[in-house]
């Protein structure tokens, strides 16, 4: 495929406007990705923290917000992508 700036006027101007058309399209993809792959990690994350930081210092505080952030991140995606969610 030829360079951008190689292109005749016409074809370059078809190109930009479709550059623009699915660029909304590529950014809501890419966070909607995102955020897939972060709540996906929502699992793991908590058990490294659970082991890390509760356990050894035997918080309940630490405890009790990591698992309310665990379980707020389960239900934002069943929210997300669960029967009737919003994706």
């Amino acid at each position: 495929m030829a360079p951008f700036q190689k292109l005749p006027p016409n074809r370059r101007r078809d190109t930009a406007r479709l550059t623009q058309r699915f660029f909304p399209t590529v950014i809501l993809m890419l966070l909607v990705f995102g955020l897939i792959n972060v709540l996906a990690q929502a699992g793991s994350f908590y058990m490294l923290q659970l082991c890390d930081r509760a356990l050894t210092s035997a918080s309940i505080r630490k405890l009790a917000a990591l698992s309310a952030l665990a379980i707020g991140l389960y239900l934002l995606w069943h929210a997300a992508f669960g029967p009737g969610g919003l994706l």
